[in-house]
């Protein structure tokens, strides 16, 4: 009898053929199920890789007889229940170990997230703050007198100029105090530069004549472009501060710490009429060291504005030791006292890089004229301080820049 097996045709009796078919188990028998088993194994074995089909045969769970003892080269044979598939996991180290790393990851992200909600709340807190001071957005224009490519000036050196008045309800006084405050964040320095009042310098527009007079005849915006005209030096801002505010800053501060000479003490006892000064380390309020700082013919100006430089200093170092809450209220209560061209949002990014690095920076300071480099001369019926500008302007860059 000839049978077709799907290659070539070969000849048996029907005996033989009888007996294969006995042989055979029956179609749903769990003989029949194990062989189709065995031969889908067989031929995923065939079509997987090496490296593949030993990561399934190790994840397969091999069923033996109770007592039966391994037998590696039965692997290969393994029988796999039909509701279990090989599964390639990880071992179990390594899915902890992700798993912690992964919980790490969320907690940083989180930990971001929670500062910079916090740094939001605070900067807008202060911007809402620093929206009392009052702004010359008018005064925001470029020197008019001057090219401002002509000036000198640095991406890592930022120019507020302070400029202190007693108004006492004018509208126009002469400045009684100029310092060029320069944030040197490169070198990180804060590098203080007084004017003297009596300075004898152009004033554009106006002719020539003390630096004071520049507020007098067109305000703070005129003293910044007198400063700019007559030494090239790029000026970003101003602030003008009424006395009063200087009292409410002194004040609020719990007041300050000044060294004093004997000299000074006689003063304040007599003039100033406060007997309790002595020589050395005295403890000032803000009415008595706005006084201090405002002593005037008791040697010098050179004198006075080293008085002032070293009460700022002492301020600066005073309020390193306050709560930022604190000094928060304290710039809140002397803010209506101040006049500024910056916008609210420029202070507060001032306030912030005060309170985090500024106030650390290392504080050196100068004076012009320098000493020994003016004359005391009497023009148009007053005694001026007349200086070399060229010189004392390349001297006072290289102070700032350098």
């Amino acid at each position: 009898m000839s049978r077709d097996n799907g290659f070539f045709d070969y000849e048996y009796n029907d005996e033989e053929w009888y007996a294969r078919q006995k042989r055979q188990a029956p179609q749903n028998s769990p003989q029949r199920k194990s062989q189709q088993y065995q031969n889908a194994s067989s031929q995923n074995r065939r079509a997987a890789s090496p490296q593949q089909y030993r990561r399934n045969v190790d994840d397969v769970k091999v069923y033996r007889p109770k007592g039966q003892a391994q037998n590696p080269s039965a692997d290969f044979n393994r029988q796999v229940r039909p509701h279990e598939t090989p599964r390639q996991t990880p071992a179990p180290a390594a899915q902890k170990k992700r798993k912690k790393r992964g919980g790490f990851g969320r907690f940083l992200r989180n930990l971001l997230i929670f500062v910079l909600v916090i740094y939001l709340a605070l900067s807008a807190y202060i911007f809402s703050i620093v929206s009392g001071v009052t702004i010359n957005k008018d005064d925001s224009s470029q020197n008019q007198y001057v090219s401002s490519a002509s000036l000198k000036k640095d991406l890592f050196v930022e120019n507020i100029l302070f400029i202190g008045v007693d108004s006492r309800g004018e509208e126009s006084s002469r400045s009684d105090t100029m310092m060029l405050v320069s944030i040197d964040k490169k070198h990180r320095k804060l590098k203080l530069t007084s004017f003297l009042r009596d300075t004898f310098v152009t004033v554009p527009g106006h002719g020539e004549m003390k630096l004071n007079a520049a507020c007098f005849y067109g305000g703070p915006k005129l003293v910044v472009d007198t400063i700019e005209y007559n030494f090239g030096i790029d000026i970003d801002h101003y602030m003008l501060v009424d006395f009063e505010a200087f009292i409410q800053i002194v004040d609020a501060l719990g007041g300050t710490d000044v060294e004093v000479t004997e000299a000074e003490a006689r003063y304040m006892r007599n003039e100033v009429k406060v007997p309790w000064v002595k020589e050395g380390m005295n403890h000032f309020n803000g009415f008595v060291t706005l006084w201090y700082c405002r002593i005037r013919y008791l040697d010098s100006d050179f004198n006075r504005t080293e008085r002032q430089r070293k009460v700022i200093s002492c301020l600066l170092d005073q309020a390193k030791k306050q709560n930022p809450f604190k000094l928060v209220q304290t710039v809140k209560e002397a803010l209506p006292y101040i006049q500024t061209d910056m916008s609210a949002f420029k202070m507060t990014l001032l306030a912030e890089g005060t309170g985090l690095s500024y106030m650390r920076y290392n504080i050196v300071q100068q004076q012009i004229p320098y000493q020994n480099e003016y004359e005391d001369r009497v023009i148009n019926d007053q005694l001026v301080l007349y200086i070399d500008i060229p010189s004392t302007s390349e001297k006072i860059k290289e102070f700032i820049y350098e």
